[in-house]
């Protein structure tokens, strides 16, 4: 089954700098996502206030990974994103 979560403030995030990638990569790991989804450092400068560039590495085999069956060749260019603040 996928993953379900809860609403995040937008305003509580911050922007997609050096701050901004430790705390999406913090609920990454919080949620059990990071084993399978990390971001894209290389492409951090091309990331915007509401979206950033990741990195699927693949389907697992398991329930948590489901969603990204049939979706390889892994690795696989991503992007996360949330509610603009603007």
């Amino acid at each position: 089954m996928p993953h379900a979560f809860a609403p995040v403030d937008p305003h509580l995030l911050p922007p997609v700098d050096a701050l901004g990638t430790a705390f999406i990569e913090m609920l990454l790991a919080k949620h059990g996502l990071s084993r399978f989804i990390s971001l894209d450092r290389s492409r951090l400068r091309e990331s915007h206030e509401a979206w950033v560039w990741a990195v699927v590495t693949g389907d697992g085999g398991d329930d948590v990974t489901a969603l990204f069956r049939g979706l390889g060749p892994y690795p696989r260019e991503a992007v996360l994103t949330w509610d603009n603040t603007d």
